[in-house]
């Protein structure tokens, strides 16, 4: 009797036992992974959202300050053999003037004094600062560094059509640009007069790095989408004449490379856009002029999200 109680107390577990605890283990861990990538995604899209909001309340407070928001950019639509006579405004665009309303006057402080000294954009000791609420935690590229500068994920909105033709100031339809930001804009709120919370403010990208992908026929080699010290080549501003996360790839007037996430159709000066993109599944953060941040998807019907992208069309409005 006591011997077989001491085979029945030091019995194992069994080969079968031990690979059927595995394969339970292995499909609980299946079940719960894409859980948990979801949780961490829905994190990174509530730090992204935040930082969008950030940035549209910084307009907000430059606005109230200089009584109208930061022009888009300096120079004439894809102009830049012109360089030396913009002087130090050369390639300049909203992202500087922001600085102090964003918590970052270090960097505005330098860049001002530099600035009087006639030192360009492209020269600025600065211009490779990272500043991380620039840079949405769900792209793989945030954080990205060029000779040029830094690259961020969050552009401004320059209407609902693509860019006219080279040295203008009008997009394709040959008339001014319709949105919040293009060449020495100055928007005041009083111009939004579709309504501030029908008007896009800015939007998201998704950054390609210099070394992904492949540059269309005809393209530099780095790709200019996202630069903020580097506003001439219309890299810094989103267009809403495609729905978000478009298949149809961007145009730049110079530098770019092509991804599944982020296509590149073709670079020309004339007829340039970016398209909003984001790796939040579905759709993209926009920033309304109103303040507010709203996830728009990307199945939104596209004269719709072209008529957000404009200020004072007179277009209605339909729920989105």
């Amino acid at each position: 009797m006591k011997q077989r109680e001491d085979r029945t107390r030091n019995r194992g577990f069994t080969l079968v036992e031990l690979l059927v605890v595995i394969a339970i283990i292995g499909i609980l861990v299946g079940l719960l992974l894409p859980a948990v990538q979801a949780a961490r995604e829905a994190a990174r899209r509530m730090q992204c959202s935040n930082q969008s909001k950030q940035l549209a309340l910084a307009l907000h407070n430059y606005h109230d300050t200089h009584r109208a928001f930061p022009a888009g950019l300096m120079n004439t639509i894809s102009y830049w053999p012109g360089d030396p006579a913009l002087g130090a405004s050369a390639r300049g665009g909203w992202f500087g003037p922001i600085l102090p309303f964003v918590e970052q006057s270090a960097i505005y402080d330098a860049w001002m004094a530099e600035q009087q000294a006639g030192v360009r954009n492209l020269f600025f000791s600065l211009r490779k600062e990272v500043i991380p609420s620039f840079n949405c935690p769900s792209d793989p590229g945030a954080g990205k560094v060029t000779t040029d500068g830094i690259a961020g994920n969050y552009l401004l909105c320059g209407g609902g059509y693509a860019w006219g033709n080279e040295n203008t100031v009008t997009d394709s339809t040959g008339k001014r640009p319709t949105g919040m930001f293009y060449t020495q804009s100055w928007i005041r709120m009083r111009d939004v007069i579709d309504g501030t919370s029908n008007t896009v403010l800015g939007s998201e990208i998704i950054l390609v790095d210099d070394l992904e992908g492949t540059p269309p026929a005809g393209c530099g080699s780095r790709d200019m989408r996202g630069l903020y010290w580097n506003h001439v080549h219309m890299g810094s501003l989103v267009l809403t004449a495609r729905p978000p996360n478009s298949t149809a790839g961007d145009i730049m007037s110079w530098g770019g490379r092509s991804t599944r996430h982020a296509p590149l159709a073709s670079c020309s000066n004339n007829g340039g856009i970016v398209t909003p993109r984001s790796h939040h599944p579905g759709g993209v953060q926009v920033m309304l002029a109103d303040g507010s941040v709203r996830f728009v998807a990307e199945t939104i019907d596209t004269s719709l999200f072209q008529y957000l992208g404009t200020k004072g069309d007179g277009e209605v409005i339909g729920t989105y």
